[in-house]
This record gives structure tokens, C-alpha cells and sequence, in this order.
């Protein structure tokens, strides 16, 4: 999980490491990429839902916002599927993005099972 994360969080910034359980929604700010994982693992062991935010933030005070945000370093999406949704089913939502990546040439993605569709994610910077 670590080489993943390193390869789609940024190099600097404050990171957040998010838990749900139970439709409680907690979030962590952690100095190191290390310590999401490790939040990640904890979330995990108490059978709650571990995510993380894909940007880092100036600082943890002003918590998971869009004006906090210091440094993006991935291309991601939220593909949604089912009734009343852009695409019926994830086999069809994975055959778009098949064509979305082959003419953008972005790298290929990593994708996760949301359950309510793809989430996508590709490293596309190397720098911070």
C-alpha cells in the first residue's frame, strides 16, 4: 500500500486519512505518508471504511477543504453507475474510461470497486 500511496499522494503538504464506520465520518491529519498508511490499517482493523484525501493541505487546522488544499499530484475520478446514473452497470462505466485512457494517454489507473460505480485514480506527476 505504501508504494501506491507514494505514488499518487504529493511529496509535501499536511495529509488526511479519513474513516468511516457506521455513518460516522472521522478524518486524521498526519506529517507523513507513513502515518496515512498506518491510519489506513487502524481504520481497516476496526472494520471501518478507510479512505484518504488525494491532495495534501497547508495545514490541519483549517481541515479537508478546497481552500486548504496545497498540492494535487493525481488525475481522479468518481464514476458513478446504476439507475438515473451516466452508465448502467461498472462494465459499462470501465469500457468508457478504456476509451478515455487510450485517447488521452493517460497512464493507466488504478481502479477501486466504490460500490456505487469506479474510483480512478493515475499518478500523473512526478514532481510534488
Amino acid at each position: 500500500m505504501h508504494s501506491f500511496l507514494d505514488s499518487v499522494l504529493p511529496t509535501q503538504g499536511v495529509y488526511c486519512a479519513v474513516s468511516i464506520k457506521g455513518g460516522k465520518v472521522k478524518q486524521s491529519f498526519h506529517g507523513t505518508v507513513a502515518d496515512v498508511e498506518t491510519a489506513a490499517q487502524t481504520a481497516d482493523l476496526s472494520q471501518a471504511d478507510a479512505c484518504f484525501a488525494l491532495a495534501s493541505f497547508n495545514d490541519s487546522a483549517q481541515g479537508r477543504t478546497v481552500a486548504n488544499a496545497a498540492y494535487l499530484r493525481s488525475f481522479f475520478l468518481d464514476i458513478d453507475v446504476g439507475a438515473n446514473k451516466p452508465y448502467a452497470t461498472q462494465a459499462d462505466a470501465a469500457i468508457a474510461l478504456k476509451k478515455f485512457v487510450q485517447a488521452t494517454g493517460l497512464p493507466l489507473p488504478t481502479l477501486v470497486n466504490s460500490g456505487g460505480g469506479l474510483h480512478v485514480c493515475s499518478p500523473i506527476v512526478t514532481g510534488k
